[in-house]
Formats: structure tokens, C-alpha cells, sequence
């Protein structure tokens, strides 16, 4: 993987005064800074295409998410996967629609429990 790649895959976007993990792997979730107590909704997409783009709008938008890889719970295929907070989901979820790049399903985490999450906002 070249560097730009690497650089790529962890970076993340936060909110200010929020501490970056600089990994973006799930297995730091303690140091996530969307680890603040609320439940983190699991986005995934159907292609790596798809997510990156997704990535990709969302910096841009300076928008408060985290890519992750795609939990085994959720999937054991390997893949990415954005995490972000319960909270943001009205930011984040309508800039996604707009743009044509809704996710193929979502989870709702808390701790390490997921349960499937509406898409439509209404969790």
C-alpha cells in the first residue's frame, strides 16, 4: 500500500477538541473520539467504492466520523465500514442521501452489542 493510501485509510474527522485516534481500527474504540458514551451507528456500504466516496464527501463536509473496519458481528467479510455517533446521525445521514450514497444497512453499537438501525433516521 502506497503511503498516500495508508494516510488515507486513517485518517479521521472530528469535532473540535476532540482528540483524532489516528488509526481509524476498531480495536482502539476506548480512544475513539466517538467514544463518549453514546451509541455508535455502524455504517456499511456495498462496495469499497462506495465507502470511499462516502469518506470522501464527509471530510469535505467537515462532518464527525471514523473509518473503521466492518465489525465480525456485523459482517465477516472483510471491508470498511464509517462510524459515527448516534447523535450526528441528522448531519451525517441526509448529506449521504443527498449525494445518492446511502449505505446497504447500518447497526446500532453499544458496547459490544449491534442491532440493525433504520436508515430512515427514525431509530
Amino acid at each position: 500500500m502506497s503511503a498516500g493510501a495508508a494516510a488515507r485509510r486513517t485518517r479521521t474527522a472530528a469535532r473540535p477538541g476532540l482528540p483524532l485516534t489516528g488509526t481509524g481500527k476498531a480495536g482502539g474504540r476506548q480512544d475513539s473520539p466517538l467514544n463518549d458514551g453514546q451509541g455508535d451507528i455502524i455504517l456499511v456500504f456495498a462496495s469499497n467504492t462506495r465507502i470511499l466516496e462516502a469518506e470522501e464527501l464527509l471530510e469535505e463536509g467537515g462532518l464527525p466520523f471514523i473509518l473503521v473496519p466492518v465489525p465480525k458481528e456485523v459482517n465477516p467479510n472483510c471491508g470498511l465500514a464509517i462510524s459515527l455517533r448516534e447523535g450526528d446521525r441528522d448531519l451525517i445521514l441526509p448529506a449521504l442521501a443527498d449525494a445518492g450514497l446511502m449505505p446497504q444497512s447500518a447497526y446500532l453499537r453499544r458496547g459490544d452489542e449491534f442491532a440493525g438501525y433504520p436508515l430512515d433516521g427514525s431509530g
